[in-house]
Formats: structure tokens, C-alpha cells, sequence
């Protein structure tokens, strides 16, 4: 079986707009990669993931004027992996598994069988299934991990920041930052990932606020990138199913 040495997760923080300049997206063909949410409107990932069950449906109310359309563009991607939970597994499309979640428990390789970390948050189950995907041993890109925070400043005013790197789409999270000025994902949100021993994990985004990764320059993200032209997206995706019914004890 064939086993990727590197995945690169894509987020939506405001960072990934200088790799974006600096030609992110033909970089990154032929490369293993998960697309977080969004991502799939500028970028067909290996695999596209999400957690929230409205975006799932496009139920959000920024996108249910042209719902049929949405729904119509995420059905249709190669593959999606969500968790098994709400409205998403009361009618979920022929092109997504469904995967157990938890919101606290991290089970690092047993995750397909007792649960993926974390259905709170699109990036930490798109971490979590890198982990998985990789198998324990390799290296694993965060872009996009920004947990924006406003300025002490800022949140007296009671200023909306930008927290995406996109323009074109609207959504109920753009330019939320509460729950990540709430929150230090160092000592609980990813501090889980730290029992990975044999993956390096990197932060390609200086100005994150997850800090307890390695935070590489674009630069040099770009000179560690390892294309694998001879796997195809699709053999890759194969891999993927195969492993989930695997590590999930599925049998079809």
C-alpha cells in the first residue's frame, strides 16, 4: 500500500494570501493535501473536510440564496470527510465517509475506530486525519492556522478584522473571532498532536497565534514540498478509503 510522507492541510486564515501570491495553488499539484471548508472554490484538494453541519447543507445565511448551486459544486468533489454526527449524516452525499468524531478525545492512530479530533473545529479534524492519512511517521503543513485575534484595541471598538484570505465568499465564521480570543490552542486545542513523536508538524504561517509548532517562511515551506507526479489524486483517495475501512474495521 502506498503511504504519503507528507500532507498539507489548507485552512482559510488570512495568511495563505501571500503564498497564494507567491503561486501556492500550481505548487502544490501533485502533492497530498486536505482542503478545509472553503477551500475547495480556489483549490481541489486530495480530500475536503468540514465539521459544521450547515455549511455541509448549505444552510448558512450567507450562501442560502444560491443553495442548490453550493450543494450542486460540494457533492461533486472527488472525496469528503466528515463526521458521523447531525445533519450531516442524516443525508450525506455519495462522495463523502462518514467518519466517528469526539470534541475532547484524541485517540492519535485508533482515531477511525474510536472517534477523529476534533468535530469543534474544521482544522483540528483536518489535522487529526493528516496524522492518520500519514500514519504516524512524516511531515504535516498547517496553512491557513492562523487563530486570528483582535488587538485589545480592536475589541474595545469592537472591530470586525479580517480573518480569511478570501474576498469573494461570505459566511456566518467571516470575521468572527471570538471563540480564538476565548481560547489558547497551545495548552488544549492542539496540544494532543505533541504525542506525535514521528511526524514533524509545521506552522507555515508567521503570524499565527498556535504557537507550539515550528512556524516555517514561505520560502522555505515551498523548498520542503515533495511532489509525488507518479501517484495520481485518485490513487491517493483510494488510499484514503482503503485505510478508513481498514482502521475502522468496515467491511463492505
Amino acid at each position: 500500500m502506498i503511504k504519503p510522507q507528507q500532507i498539507i492541510v489548507i485552512g482559510g486564515g488570512l495568511s495563505i494570501q501571500s503564498l497564494i501570491e507567491q503561486g501556492l495553488w500550481k505548487k502544490l499539484k501533485d502533492t497530498f493535501t486536505i482542503g478545509c471548508n472553503y477551500s475547495f472554490k480556489h483549490f481541489i484538494a486530495t480530500v475536503q473536510t468540514c465539521v459544521d453541519d450547515n455549511f455541509y447543507i448549505g444552510d448558512d445565511s450567507f450562501i442560502r440564496s444560491h443553495k442548490e448551486e453550493f450543494i450542486k459544486e460540494l457533492s461533486n468533489l472527488p472525496l469528503i470527510i466528515a463526521p458521523k454526527k447531525g445533519k450531516i449524516e442524516n443525508n450525506p452525499y455519495s462522495n463523502t465517509i462518514l467518519v466517528p468524531g469526539t470534541v475532547h478525545d484524541y485517540y492519535s492512530l485508533e482515531s477511525f475506530s474510536q472517534g477523529v479530533y476534533s468535530m469543534q473545529l474544521t482544522g483540528l479534524f483536518a489535522t487529526c486525519l493528516a496524522i492518520n492519512f500519514l500514519q504516524g511517521k512524516g511531515e504535516l503543513f498547517l496553512l491557513g492556522m492562523d487563530w486570528t485575534r483582535r488587538t485589545l484595541k480592536e475589541a474595545r471598538e469592537n472591530k470586525i478584522v479580517k480573518t480569511h484570505y478570501y474576498s469573494d465568499i461570505r459566511h456566518n465564521g467571516f470575521g468572527y473571532t471570538g471563540f480564538y480570543e476565548n481560547h489558547n490552542p497551545d495548552t488544549k486545542w492542539f496540544k494532543p498532536f505533541l504525542r506525535e513523536k514521528n511526524i514533524k508538524i509545521y506552522n507555515v504561517s508567521l503570524i499565527s497565534n498556535i504557537n507550539i509548532f515550528p512556524k516555517l517562511t514561505s520560502q522555505i515551506f515551498f523548498s520542503k514540498i515533495k511532489k509525488r507526479p507518479d501517484i495520481s489524486q485518485d490513487a491517493w483517495r483510494d488510499y484514503v478509503r482503503n485505510l478508513i475501512k481498514i482502521k475502522s474495521h468496515l467491511h463492505s
